[in-house]
């Protein structure tokens, strides 16, 4: 199956999150932070991403934007506790594929990465917000 990278500074969220994309097939590697997910964009070349926002130091607007200033197409799904209109549509600008709020639901997470493998695969981004 696919290889998806979670990023978010909080432990639980990374291991709940991982649990349910395990559990669908798919292969998971972890980081804490920004700078560990851009190591690991670089190195693994996943296929997707679940990224949180609000992370210390480098956050995941700074991962988004240097996905767009390095030309890396990654789909990447946000994952915020941070619901704020106007968080998403800067989610949506940066780049990301889709957003989530937290805590997101099992079925709303795994349509969402079908729907992001999926467009990958078409080489094409459908940008939305979904709502849980």
């Amino acid at each position: 199956m696919a290889q998806i990278v979670i990023v978010d500074d909080s432990s639980f969220q990374r291991l709940y999150l991982g649990r349910i994309v395990r559990d669908a097939g798919h292969n998971v590697i972890e980081a804490s932070g920004g700078n560990e997910a851009i190591e690991l964009i670089n190195k693994e070349k996943p296929d997707c991403m679940l990224l949180d926002i609000l992370m210390p130091g480098i956050n995941g607007f700074d991962v988004l934007a240097y996905m767009n200033k390095n030309d890396i197409s990654l789909p990447v799904i946000v994952i915020s506790a941070d619901i704020q209109e106007s968080i998403q549509k800067r989610c949506i600008e940066k780049g990301a594929f889709s957003f989530l709020g937290k805590f997101v639901r099992k079925v709303s997470l795994l349509n969402e990465i079908d729907r992001a493998l999926h467009a990958k695969t078409e080489n094409r981004y459908a940008n939305d917000v979904i709502s849980n």
